[in-house]
């Protein structure tokens, strides 16, 4: 029961979003956190992601919570217009999974997956966990910060 009323909650605020979109309301909002139903237990598995714009950067972070119920490893993919990029799966810590992109040459050489300067279009970026199977777990779309 209590099963179908968290899945019952979870399909009620999706279908309050405009047009199927999980953007956020805020054309200020730089992070949006959003769940979806995870297998078993009634548990969700929830992402934020972050983003920043400049002229000659572009800067994303996706970071899942609550991935410990789903167990293995994790990766990461952001979206933004038609481009896209994936990060190398790892193991969650506790139940944790953060996943740097940017085009800074020391934030990738710091182990951020390179991504060119021009790849956030039109200030958006969606980001997607997946599992060690490669399906999305918890998904969202950001708009990102303008500096």
């Amino acid at each position: 029961m209590k099963q179908s009323v968290a899945f019952a909650a979870i399909i009620a605020a999706l279908s309050g979003c405009q047009s199927g979109s999980l953007t956020s309301p805020s054309a200020d909002q730089a992070a949006n956190d959003v769940s979806l139903a995870s297998g078993g237990g009634g548990t969700a598995a929830t992402v934020r992601v972050r983003c920043e714009v400049r002229s000659n950067r572009s800067k994303i972070s996706i970071d899942g919570n609550n991935l410990t119920p789903l167990g293995g490893t994790f990766s990461a993919r952001a979206i933004s217009g038609a481009n896209t990029a994936s990060a190398p799966a790892k193991q969650a810590i506790g139940d944790e999974a953060e996943f740097d992109f940017d085009s800074a040459p020391n934030d990738i050489a710091a182990g951020a997956v390179a991504i060119a300067p021009g790849f956030i279009t039109a200030g958006k970026v969606t980001g997607e966990i997946r599992n060690g199977a490669g399906a999305v777990v918890a998904s969202a779309t950001a708009t990102c910060q303008t500096r």
